[in-house]
């Protein structure tokens, strides 16, 4: 990611409605900026969690996965 708008060539940024981490929902724009993918995505699909390897050790994904357990309890994943 980088620039002054905050951009990952290649990728454009979608509203959703929130939701818990999981491998079949859409991948939060600044988590994805700081994992790899894990498979290949099609273009004009959203990036699911599934397609990522987020970076587990960073204070980003930490404090995500708690926000998950406040705002979603029993579905954080």
């Amino acid at each position: 990611m980088g620039g002054h708008h905050h951009s990952i060539e290649g990728v454009s940024a979608r509203i959703v409605p929130a939701s818990a981490l999981g491998p079949d929902n859409p991948a939060p724009f600044y988590l994805a900026s700081d994992s790899t993918f894990r498979r290949a995505v099609a273009a004009g699909t959203p990036i699911l969690m599934a397609d990522l390897e987020p970076a587990e050790e960073s204070e980003f994904v930490r404090l995500r996965r708690h926000q998950d357990e406040v705002f979603f309890p029993g579905q954080a994943g």
